[in-house]
């Protein structure tokens, strides 16, 4: 049975791989994402403070804890680190059935997110909104808001430095699509606010009608 697996899996490689990986492998794939579902701690559906008509974080978390010893970190750790489908998934669904199970009253117009401040080579905020917006039937522009520089990334920042920096780094590629819309920004983490308060300037400033955010956490800076 090998032997014929081999010889067919040579014959055709493509066609092999495509029925282990839809048929045997996503059934161990879906067992290990539920598990890890299932250790994400309770939601804390947080409000943000800044600029917005709306905003909810699904987790608070505390610097250290984040860091060191957190589900969701970790998590997000593998997500920019190892671009592990995995994690990708379990935001996806974390996400998705939040608002599939509370939907909203006033649904978003455009979708976009918080770029990132250097290339990567694997975009994963863009991956995760581009996923559950497709699952809630959200429309998604992934590059409404583009750097208007390139800085030092914000995890090699200070708090201090993130929270003293009034430089603008963002500009619209499009500002005439947000003109009376509800915008909604996503991103990871929200930390200082500060990527998040001028996204939100940008949109008011070219007409939105409604400005909301979405994060998975918000960190809390160390005491």
């Amino acid at each position: 049975m090998i032997a014929i697996t081999g010889v067919f899996a040579h014959i055709f490689p493509m066609a092999v791989r495509d029925f282990f990986d839809r048929y045997i492998f996503s059934f161990f794939r879906s067992e290990q994402r539920q598990e890890a579902l299932n250790q994400l701690p309770g939601k804390d559906l947080e409000e943000l403070p800044g600029p917005f008509d709306g905003s909810l974080c699904l987790w608070r978390q505390e610097f250290d804890d984040f860091h060191r010893s957190s589900v969701v970190g970790g998590l997000i750790r593998e997500l920019k680190n190892e671009n592990s489908e995995q994690a990708r998934s379990i935001f996806v669904t974390a996400v998705s059935d939040f608002f599939l199970e509370n939907p909203l009253d006033n649904p978003p117009d455009i979708v976009t997110i918080i770029p990132d401040s250097r290339p990567r080579s694997y975009p994963t905020v863009a991956a995760i909104t581009s996923c559950f917006c497709e699952r809630l039937g959200w429309p998604f522009l992934d590059d409404l808001i583009i750097p208007a520089k390139i800085g030092k990334p914000q995890k090699n920042r200070s708090w201090t430095e993130r929270k003293g920096d009034r430089t603008l780094r963002y500009r619209l590629t499009s500002p005439e699509s947000v003109s009376g819309k509800h915008v909604l920004i996503f991103d990871d983490i929200y930390a200082t606010g500060q990527s998040m308060n001028e996204a939100a300037e940008l949109m008011r400033a070219a007409g939105a009608k409604y400005v909301s955010v979405l994060a998975l956490v918000h960190l809390l800076p160390r005491e």
